[in-house]
């Protein structure tokens, strides 16, 4: 029996549902770079100074939460036969990258869509929608 997995991702939390047959369990994971604020864009002649390092740093420390957390998501998928990464903004696409540069994992990648929030049934539901034709 093939086991797919349907994960929905945002900057705030991975919900990651596993599907063998007629079952399905689901997992979340929180991230903390969702709570960190992303830095302003300077306009065009404003300001300067420190405000631009301040920014820089924030960034980072927002870049190592997101690795990290992309991190303890790629470790909880297991071994599926496919993946669907379902989300809003751009989250799910920085993630379906990671998993195409892994060998193992970039053949299982069996789409990228854009959802809002979903439950853990609705993306059981999608997921055998997209692999069972059902």
């Amino acid at each position: 029996m093939k086991e797919y997995v349907g994960l929905w991702i945002d900057d705030d939390k991975a919900i990651i549902v596993t599907i063998l047959g007629d079952e399905h369990s689901v997992m979340t994971l929180k991230s903390h770079a969702g709570s960190i604020p992303r830095p302003a864009v300077a306009a065009a002649g404003g300001g300067g100074g420190d405000s631009a390092g301040a920014g820089h740093a924030g960034e980072e420390e927002r870049n190592q939460c997101l690795q990290s957390f992309y991190a303890n998501v790629l470790g909880s998928l297991g071994d599926p036969y496919r993946i669907l990464v379902l989300g809003p903004g751009e989250t799910k696409r920085d993630f379906a990258v990671i998993l195409n540069e892994r060998r193992d994992m970039a053949a299982r990648l069996g789409g990228v869509e854009d959802a809002g929030e979903m439950t853990g049934a609705d993306i059981a539901r999608r997921t055998r929608a997209v692999f069972e034709g059902g």
